[in-house]
């Protein structure tokens, strides 16, 4: 069985698994933060859930792949150890899952021990080996599709007759990727992971960038994560789904001034602040945030310092890769935000003192 882990029109991931009597073997290639391979294999539990498992993941660096980075994990009564490079802890979870970041194969396990329970939703342990430790999938039932809980929203996950992952839609959470079944032999997939070696495409897919920019005494930095529209109508519902955007991606945008600076109608103090981008349909307004060094999606709206209206300018020529800029117009200089065909905007200009 294969998978096919989408962003957009982009492959993210592919995965390869099988099953042998209670034994789930698969292996995924991922291209995102950086090119890596994890290895897998789960023994299930008669009780439900797994009894052990083994993983290992390798990064591509220099031509090769890195030594792997091994984690064995084995249920304990209602408890899971893991032993890792990092030593020994115990988890509680009785019935774990495991989540492997695109693997279709072992999102059908966590499925199927829902379902498995016949009840209308359910917070089942969850544990990533990679990249994280504890969790919980939390899921419920919707007709023949499950709903279960990502960061930053909810997914939604449906199974053939045969017990496999049919897709799982994460569009509508912060990881926006959706999973599908492939017709994918063990061949291809190493054919696939040959090429993406040779071509070495992994990589953040929304890179940082920073914005760097003198307007008379003032000097300004923004700091951010630049996506590309992939194909998505990322507007289609406030910013790919999200009423207050992070004006970027990944890590929340920072903007810092070297002095006090008039943005829009408002008076913002020298110092370093998050932004964030209300919107909705054709109305958009720029949100200055005192709270820093967050990630995108820890918006607080307590430490609001502003909410600015923004101009909006739609059907604009197309901007595939999300970019701040500083512009110089007829009626003075702007900060401009631009993605796919919309252009937003705001005067900016140094506080004069008299």
């Amino acid at each position: 069985m294969a998978f096919i882990s989408r962003l957009g029109v982009d492959t993210v991931s592919v995965e390869y698994a099988s099953v042998s009597a209670d034994t789930m073997r698969g292996a995924v290639i991922r291209r995102d933060p950086q090119l890596a391979r994890v290895d897998y294999r789960l023994v299930r539990a008669t009780r439900g859930g797994f009894g052990e498992v083994e993983v290992t993941r390798r990064v591509w660096r220099d031509g090769t792949w890195a030594p792997a980075l091994p984690v064995q994990l084995r249920a304990i009564g209602d408890s899971v150890e893991i032993r890792s490079e990092a030593g020994r802890r115990m988890v509680p979870a009785p019935s774990p899952t495991l989540s492997v970041l695109g693997s279709g194969a072992l999102l059908s396990f966590a499925v199927s021990e829902f379902l498995r329970l016949g009840v209308d939703s359910a917070a089942l342990p969850f544990i990533a080996p990679v990249g994280g430790i504890g969790g919980r999938f939390i899921a419920r039932r919707r007709d023949e599709r499950v709903e279960y809980r990502l960061s930053g929203g909810f997914a939604v996950a449906r199974l053939r007759r045969d017990g496999w992952l049919e897709y799982a839609d994460a569009s509508a959470s912060t990881l926006k990727e959706r999973i599908t079944a492939a017709k994918l032999d063990l061949k291809r997939f190493r054919a696939i992971e040959l090429d993406w070696t040779a071509r070495d495409v992994g990589g953040p897919l929304s890179p940082r960038d920073t914005l760097r920019a003198r307007i008379g005494d003032l000097t300004l930095e923004v700091d951010y994560g630049r996506p590309s529209v992939r194909g998505r109508p990322v507007f289609a519902s406030g910013v790919l789904g999200d009423t207050i955007w992070r004006a970027g991606a990944n890590g929340a945008t920072h903007l810092t001034l070297s002095a006090a600076a008039r943005i829009g109608h408002a008076e913002i103090p020298a110092g370093r602040y998050t932004l964030f981008v209300y919107a909705v349909g054709d109305q958009a307004a720029l949100i200055i945030n005192r709270r820093v060094g967050i990630w995108g999606t820890q918006y607080d709206a307590r430490e609001d310092l502003q909410r600015i209206p923004l101009t909006v300018a739609l059907r604009q020529p197309h901007t595939e890769r999300f970019t701040i800029a500083v512009v110089d117009g007829p009626r003075g200089t702007v900060l401009s935000l631009a993605w796919a065909d919309r252009k937003w905007t705001i005067a900016i200009a140094p506080v004069r003192i008299p």
